[in-house]
């Protein structure tokens, strides 16, 4: 009588123990392991508190690194774009200044004061013109503008024409390199003509040129 007593007591305190891993005064154990709490203000059963997300300090400064980065990067590559544009400018400038200072002198040697018949193809037939500036029938500077050769003031005089979207460093480049060229007579550039005596110095020069973007004349004697 008394064994089954104690087997019985055994029993029903086996109906009562904690499920393994639960905290004594909370609720049923949870999938983690843990205790879910009770009413008394804890998680109700079966949830877990809830954690607020954030990227970990490392991560943040992984990113505002390569934020910086990028912007760094868009700032050399802006800056190396402005040095090509002026090298290229500057080229294109000299390019144009040796071009006048080669042409003008074979074109005053061979006409000699008489400058009848001259125009864009007697210079090319007689091996004037460099073939990269040659555009089929016209000629073209570096920076796309056309160039006229032609006689003028009753074939006393030559002229060399730039028209159309020339920059204003290469009027300062072709002017300055005539400077010491004593058969170029005068410049037509902007709206006004002036003799060589007025484009003598790099001030007048810089004067005279700053309205040349539609092109300018050069004429020679």
């Amino acid at each position: 009588m008394t064994s089954h007593m104690n087997m019985q007591l055994h029993e029903d305190l086996s109906l009562h123990r904690w499920p393994l891993g639960a905290k004594a005064g909370n609720g049923p154990a949870t999938p983690d392991g843990g205790a879910s709490e009770g009413p008394d203000g804890a998680h109700a059963p079966g949830t877990r508190r809830a954690h607020q997300t954030r990227m970990p300090r490392r991560n943040r400064r992984g990113l505002i690194g390569m934020l910086l980065s990028i912007v760094v990067a868009v700032v050399i590559v802006i800056a190396i774009f402005a040095i090509y544009n002026q090298l290229t400018a500057s080229a294109s400038a000299a390019q144009t200044a040796v071009f006048v200072r080669q042409v003008a002198p074979q074109i005053t040697n061979q006409y000699r004061g008489n400058y009848t018949g001259l125009n864009n193809a007697a210079a090319v037939s007689s091996g004037f013109i460099p073939d990269n500036w040659r555009n089929g029938a016209n000629i073209e500077d570096p920076d796309g503008a056309t160039v006229t050769i032609a006689s003028a003031n009753s074939n006393a005089n030559f002229t060399i024409t730039f028209v159309g979207g020339v920059p204003v460093q290469t009027c300062k480049a072709v002017l300055g390199a005539l400077k010491t060229d004593r058969t170029f007579d005068r410049v037509t550039v902007g709206k006004g003509n002036h003799n060589r005596d007025a484009v003598d110095t790099p001030a007048e020069i810089n004067t005279q040129c700053a309205g040349s973007g539609g092109g300018f004349v050069l004429q020679f004697k």
